[in-house]
């Protein structure tokens, strides 16, 4: 009865111990008007199904429109009352203050696509960019598209302009870091033709690799493990080599952190 009774009570101490540390959990989108069913799935799963607390944030455009019509896509897979869109951008004390009790009781984030820029300002605020990462840390999962997408990563690419070589001079920012911090992500990545804009990036920071996602799929990732969804693919640039992953594979985005 000892040797049974102790592997009990080590059991509910390994339980304990495991419920302790929160998985960090995030879906980058590529970016259309299409969200892959297996995204949108695994991340109500996530946030308490029919029971989540969705919170859409709409930073990157000016209005709430298009945070309405992500709500209507993602309504069959939660319950009536799951939504709350917060403050648009630039928000106002109030409306920050607002937006801090609305992230507060959320069970799950969505950032919305449009300009990246207009989310890195208002993250510029430390309150807000804290209150975010928190919530991050504590294993609420967050999703991005396009612009909420392209501000996952710690480097944010934000703009490309043509140099006098011909060569895209990228813009970029500090993003919320949310992959893991060797990570830079690009998204409408094939569609777009921007593979040489991410291979350059990544040459010019040793030490990162790249994850291009095209449209309509989806990069489910957590604790730095990605898994494709949706009818596209997923692009890992690393060096020289590129190597494509289509629905369903997997890769684990911690073995190409530099030791």
């Amino acid at each position: 009865m000892k040797i049974i009774s102790k592997i009990a009570t080590l059991l509910i101490v390994v339980l304990l111990t495991n419920q302790s540390f929160a998985k960090e959990r995030v879906i980058v989108l590529g970016g259309s008007d299409e969200i892959p069913d297996g995204a949108i799935t695994q991340f109500m799963n996530w946030a308490n199904g029919k029971e989540s607390k969705i919170l859409i944030i709409p930073w990157a455009t000016t209005g709430l429109e298009y945070a309405q019509v992500i709500q209507k896509q993602l309504e069959p897979f939660a319950g009536k009352n799951s939504f709350t869109i917060a403050p648009a951008f630039p928000m106002n004390k109030e409306m920050k203050s607002k937006f801090l009790v609305q992230l507060k009781n959320a069970t799950g984030v969505y950032l919305t696509g449009g300009d990246q820029e207009r989310i890195l300002k208002t993250i510029e605020d430390k309150e807000i960019r804290s209150a975010l990462s928190t919530k991050f840390r504590s294993g609420t999962p967050f999703v991005g598209t396009s612009a909420g997408t392209a501000i996952m990563s710690g480097i944010a690419i934000i703009a490309e302009n043509e140099g006098p070589d011909g060569k895209p001079e990228l813009v970029t920012g500090a993003g919320l870091c949310f992959l893991p911090p060797h990570v830079i992500v690009d998204q409408h990545f094939v569609v777009r033709d921007r593979e040489l804009r991410l291979r350059l990036l990544v040459k010019a920071n040793p030490g990162t690799i790249g994850v291009g996602v095209d449209e309509p799929t989806g990069f489910i990732v957590e604790d730095g493990v990605g898994k494709v969804t949706g009818p596209g693919s997923v692009v890992i640039i690393i060096g020289d080599k590129k190597i494509v992953l289509t629905d369903g594979k997997t890769i684990d985005l911690n073995d190409f952190a530099k030791k």
